[in-house]
């Protein structure tokens, strides 16, 4: 089944069929990946009491402040944490030409995008997984870009291969974010 991606500008409603190759969200507005708006879909940014930071510096990631409940690897410029806890926010910032970030939440997380540049060549940048909402935003007056890369092998990419790919619900808030997808799609 087709997932749809709804934008919704002040009270503007549009939709058109996800994958996309391009996306971009110029504040304000929200763009949410589901069949239909959850009544969840405001963001409470309060709700989010514990806050990681992720900074990637080119071909490494530095990670700190996890709270108990939040596990973490890194490998290179790669992370991907799992979290039983509720009320976690990540804040990704830097940049790499070769960097992932992957969650795996069993509640509601808040992932914001602070003067973000994140390619990845052969995974997706960004990959979430939660039965919850996952929320994405922008923090500051940067654009954050997210990309996978163009020297990936589409052989061997993930079989949802995009920029951000969200399995659960996904909604997207404020400011400016470009998701590009140059080998495959920008938001799956």
């Amino acid at each position: 089944m087709a997932k749809k991606l709804v934008i919704l500008l002040l009270t503007a409603l549009a939709a058109c069929s996800a994958p996309v190759s391009e996306v971009e969200v110029v504040f304000p507005g929200i763009i949410t990946q589901a069949p239909e708006l959850p009544s969840t879909a405001m963001l409470d940014a309060n709700k989010y009491s514990s806050v990681i930071n992720v900074e990637y510096r080119g071909d490494t990631v530095a990670v700190s402040n996890v709270p108990d409940g939040v596990e973490y690897r890194c490998s290179g410029a790669n992370v991907a944490f799992h979290s039983v806890v509720d009320g976690v926010e990540y804040i990704l910032s830097g940049n790499s030409a070769e960097g992932s970030f992957i969650l795996h939440s069993q509640n509601s997380a808040l992932v914001s995008l602070s003067s973000l540049s994140l390619v990845s060549q052969k995974r997706n940048s960004i990959s979430i997984a939660t039965p919850s909402v996952v929320y994405i935003r922008s923090l500051g007056d940067e654009r954050s870009v997210v990309a996978d890369g163009v020297a990936g092998d589409t052989v061997y990419a993930p079989k949802k291969s995009a920029a951000v790919c969200v399995e659960g619900t996904a909604v997207f808030s404020g400011g400016n974010i470009t998701l590009r997808g140059e080998r495959s799609n920008a938001l799956y």
